[in-house]
């Protein structure tokens, strides 16, 4: 069963007719093959309604969000509806969080920029357009909650507006069209996300199932990115020295994270290092390799009080600050 999120419920009409449908809250609604839910406009507001909803209902499988959003000029068009590829946040501070979403719609090419508050100026505008062409105000914490849930996410926008200029007022004028752009948008889309990768796999490498699996992930995330086929992806790939198979697996994987997203690879780069030089048989310090938490953890062996304190010692001189900082994406260089 699916989820379709709408910020409003004009934008949803042409669901509500396309199918029967029944109320079981004000903002939630139940059809044959979907539900309805109008989240309210906001990250914060999405936010709770969905996490509510997949919290209680199981049964939903995938999340769609289908809405309007506003687009750079130069490369969307007017009154077209534009699959989503990978969503950022820029936070109330007009800062981008570090953290992105890429949804399970392989054919899509233009990513979104979700924003705490209304794009007020032409050049805020254009900051955004170095990390994306489209801007709206709840798909990234849809595609959130999403992954907490471990649902899939698809996303469409109906370009409405131009981000360089003021917003448009006349948007209830036309929401039954744009309704129908989307119910359209909708039905076309495409459900086998299945992708065989056996032959994709570069001869000379030995993986195990779980650096296939990463692999798999990595190779459909990149060429999503780069907008190439993984064949021509798998092409550009370097030549990795490395004797054993095992060995050129790994510098392969650790090749395609840091093209997959450079920034988050630079955190876990300094982590490692800064972790590293209080790793030992007796004493570790580590961190949450999905970075969605801020939380440090800590294992001591020890063989006597003084043995303990000897080690608790050691961390005096733990740079806790620094690594908050880049745990949180902040002061990375």
């Amino acid at each position: 069963m699916q989820i379709l999120c709408f910020a409003h419920r004009l934008e949803a009409s042409a669901f509500f007719n396309h199918a029967p449908n029944k109320s079981i809250t004000p903002y939630l609604f139940k059809a044959d093959k979907y539900y309805i839910l109008i989240t309210g406009e906001g990250m914060q507001s999405a936010t709770e309604h969905l996490t509510e909803v997949l919290a209680t209902t199981p049964e939903i499988n995938a999340v769609i969000n289908l809405g309007v959003a506003a687009g750079n000029p130069e490369q969307t068009e007017l009154n077209h509806v534009y699959p989503i590829r990978t969503l950022y946040r820029q936070r109330a501070d007009l800062q981008m969080e570090f953290r992105s979403f890429t949804t399970q719609n392989k054919e899509a090419q233009f990513d979104v920029t979700s924003t705490e508050t209304r794009i007020q100026s032409s050049e805020d505008a254009n900051k955004i357009f170095q990390f994306s062409p489209i801007l709206d105000r709840e798909a990234w914490a849809l595609a959130s909650v999403s992954k907490r849930f471990k649902k899939d996410f698809f996303c469409f926008k109906y370009i409405s507006d131009d981000a360089t200029k003021e917003a448009c007022s006349q948007i209830k004028d036309i929401a039954e069209e744009i309704s129908l752009t989307l119910l359209n948008a909708y039905l076309n889309l495409p459900t086998d996300k299945n992708e065989n990768t056996e032959d994709l796999i570069p001869k000379g490498y030995h993986f195990t199932f779980t650096q296939k699996n990463e692999y798999e992930k990595l190779l459909h995330k990149i060429s999503l990115k780069k907008n190439i086929s993984p064949k021509q992806l798998i092409a550009s790939f370097p030549t990795f020295n490395a004797k054993k198979p095992n060995d050129k697996t790994k510098l392969l994987l650790t090749f395609m994270q840091e093209h997959l997203d450079p920034f988050t690879f630079n955190i876990k780069q300094r982590l490692n290092e800064i972790t590293a030089k209080y790793k030992n048989d007796s004493l570790k310090v580590s961190y949450d390799k999905s970075l969605e938490s801020d939380d440090l953890e800590l294992n001591i062996k020890f063989t006597s009080a003084d043995d303990l304190a000897n080690k608790l010692r050691n961390l005096d001189s733990f740079p806790f600050e620094k690594v908050l900082d880049l745990l949180r994406g902040k002061n990375v260089e």
